[in-house]
């Protein structure tokens, strides 16, 4: 069914592209606890949450949110299970039609089959790393001169508008009452990158360590004190990608939160209906069509931008439509309410799709 799926897939993107190839292909990693209820969930298990779960694992291309793969699997079963076997499959479909692809994922995906997996195909991955026992060491060997100021996307939009064009920010009331009232605080006052060579354990080849250093002030019962945090990316992105690159490129990948929740509540893609391992990922397959047609329409057909809508406002545009079907002269005809706001936009995607 995947395959099958992959196939429509792969000719949507090749009526948009034509014969040329997309410059990269950003590849994202989840996996997404669900809970379910009854004592009869076939293949269901306790979570890391505690909860009696499944535990599919979610891979999305960033670009269009389009679904690559929605693979149901019990729940004990640790986040990154599997992820390599799905990426072997996924590469020879990204490559046909695009150049590169990038992998990215949070720490639970920071593991050597992925890099394997990556480097078998000459891709590269980017990969939020939980702190080793050897990181602290080596970050207190960089000398200072090593480390370059960032400031994350939002600040560099903001600073980058003329004065004049600044919105000016309202006063941060939960601060002022938490600092009122002598309780917790803490704000991210200034941030650092640097990057240092990095060969993990059971690899033979080396990779780019990518540090972000950030300093916290922490106000406690109306004292002021120091904090400082560190955060890893492990990477095999070419030295012509930035530290600054980098960890944009790894922390961007939070927007896969939004097809999760799209493919929970939007089309109910996770309500796991039936008593089933198997059945159930039928179920999310069929789920992964579904999410993927509003992406292939968007492609083809409507505005670009309809292709981040929510699938409620979505259904009120394009799906509950006043028509009316008449039929006449051997013929059924579909008439639009004229008086609906998206009906010319449906028009022209009709028109669109016929030639």
């Amino acid at each position: 069914m995947d395959r099958a799926i992959d196939v429509g897939q792969e000719a949507v993107w090749r009526r948009r592209h034509g014969r040329k190839k997309v410059d990269r292909a950003i590849v994202d990693l989840d996996s997404h606890v669900h809970a379910v209820y009854g004592d009869q969930k076939q293949g269901a298990d306790f979570s890391y949450q505690g909860t009696l779960a499944y535990h599919p694992l979610v891979i999305t291309l960033a670009e269009t949110q389009e679904c690559l793969r929605l693979i149901n699997r019990s729940g004990n079963t640790p986040s990154a299970d599997g992820v390599e076997t799905q990426l072997a499959e996924l590469f020879p479909l990204l490559l046909r039609r695009y150049r590169q692809v990038v992998v990215r994922g949070d720490s639970a995906f920071c593991k050597q089959a992925l890099f394997d997996a990556c480097e078998a195909q000459g891709q590269c991955f980017v990969v939020a790393s939980r702190a080793q026992p050897n990181f602290e060491a080596l970050v207190e060997a960089l000398p200072e001169s090593a480390w370059k100021p960032y400031r994350g996307p939002t600040e560099r939009a903001h600073r980058a508008q003329p004065p004049a064009q600044r919105r000016k920010r309202r006063p941060n009331l939960r601060r002022r009452l938490a600092r009122q009232r002598g309780k917790h605080d803490l704000r991210l006052e200034r941030q650092w990158v640097a990057e240092i060579p990095y060969r993990p354990h059971p690899s033979q080849t080396t990779y780019r360590l990518v540090i972000r250093r950030q300093r916290i002030e922490e106000h406690q019962q109306g004292e002021l004190f120091e904090l400082w945090r560190y955060r890893y990316v492990l990477t095999n992105l070419p030295s012509t990608t930035s530290t600054q690159e980098a960890v944009d490129l790894t922390y961007q990948r939070c927007d896969q939160e939004n097809v999760i929740e799209q493919l929970q509540h939007g089309i109910a893609g996770m309500r796991m209906p039936t008593g089933g391992l198997l059945s159930n990922a039928a179920f999310l397959t069929c789920a992964r069509l579904a999410h993927n047609l509003k992406a292939w329409l968007a492609q083809l057909a409507l505005p670009r931008e309809t292709m981040r809508w929510e699938w409620k406002r979505f259904r009120h545009a394009f799906v509950y439509v006043a028509a009316r079907v008449v039929c006449q002269s051997r013929q059924i005809q579909v008439r639009l309410a004229a008086s609906h706001r998206t009906t010319p936009l449906l028009l022209q995607a009709h028109v669109r799709l016929n030639t």
